[in-house]
This record gives structure tokens, sequence and C-alpha cells, in this order.
């Protein structure tokens, strides 16, 4: 409190007293009663809700090009196996032996990602069609040679040749669902992580 005096002529003026603001002691108690501490505290959650910002960020540009890594890896591999079939198949095809190229397809069994494979013969007709799960039975026809890539699905067309001559293409679709169900999991966790940091658990 600020103490006043009156004064009369003549008279020494009394002292004025300022405790609270003459008193370095006083205004370091001020200080000191729970403004540093309301604010520390809100400087730590400012730190750590931008580090789980952060973690996030640099999840997800990681989560996404592991994605596209893995992806580039599948089609190299695949485009490689169905390669190898197409070459397998071309006797086949040009003699007309519908079983031996089903039994051919057939070997794609062993490749977990291989949803289906399709030959067809110069005419585009279909000539076998091999299929490891339900559901994969629609009808498909001849296209354009390449890959592409549609509804969580990569599509490869080979062409089979025999004497240096397109006889026929084969046909592989191969699904990307492992590929996707990783890519979630993994911004899951980094998704999960990030907001226990940025709320302080």
């Amino acid at each position: 409190a600020v103490e006043l005096a009156v004064v009369a002529p003549g008279a020494e003026p009394a002292a004025v007293s300022a405790p609270e603001l003459l008193d370095p002691a006083g205004a370091v108690a001020l200080v000191s009663a729970g403004h540093p501490r309301r604010l520390s505290r809100r400087l730590t959650r400012l730190a750590l809700a931008a580090a789980g910002i952060a973690l996030v960020l640099a999840g997800s540009v990681a989560n996404g090009a592991l994605f596209l890594i893995g992806r580039r890896d599948l089609l190299e591999e695949m485009t490689g196996q169905a390669q190898v079939i197409a070459d397998n198949v071309a006797a086949a095809v040009l003699f007309g032996d519908h079983d031996s190229g089903m039994e051919t397809l057939g070997s794609l069994r062993r490749t977990a990602a291989v949803v289906r494979a399709t030959l067809f013969d110069a005419r585009n007709e279909q000539f076998a069609d091999f299929h490891s799960r339900p559901g994969s039975t629609h009808a498909v026809a001849a296209g354009p040679l390449g890959h592409r890539f549609e509804q969580r699905r990569l599509i490869i067309v080979e062409p089979v040749r025999a004497r240096g001559m397109a006889i026929g293409q084969l046909r592989i679709e191969v699904t990307l669902q492992p590929l996707y169900a990783r890519s979630g999991l993994f911004a899951l966790i980094t998704g999960g992580n990030g907001c226990c940091i940025g709320f302080g658990f």
C-alpha cells in the first residue's frame, strides 16, 4: 500500500513509503508468485506439440517413400517373373496345348501376391486362365503391353513370342493389399506416437 501524509506549512515532509514498489525483495516475490510456472508449462506444451507434429510429418514422408519403394520393387520382381512365364508358355500357345499352358500358369500359385494370370492367343482370345482366390474370375481382355495400377492391384501385360513373332499375351494381376496394410500400420503407429508426444503423455 502507498502511504500519503498532509504536510503543514514550514514542516518537514513526512516520508512516503511504497514497499511493494521500492523493495526489490517484494518485487521478486510478486514475480515468482506463479506467473513463470504457468509460462513454463505453456512453453513445455508448445514444445511437445511441435515435436508431435514434426514426428507425424516425418513419419508421413517416410511412409510414403517406403510405399513407393515397395511398389517399385514389386513391379520389378513381378515383371521379371511375367517375362519368364511368357517365354515358358510360348510353345503351348504355338501348338494349341491348353493343358500345358494352364500347368505353366499354375506355377504362379507359389507367388502369394499373384491373384490371377490369363493367357491370350494371337487372336486375343482367352487361351488359359489361372486364379488363386475367389472373386478374381471376372472377365478380362487382352490389352496394351506394359503395366498399370488400378483398384489396389498391379496389372502386367507381357507379349508371348515364338520365332521372333508375337503369338499372344500374358496378363498377370498382382495384389497391393500387403503394401497398403503395412503402410496403414506404419501410419497408425506414427500418428499414435505423435499424439502421445503432442499431448504430453
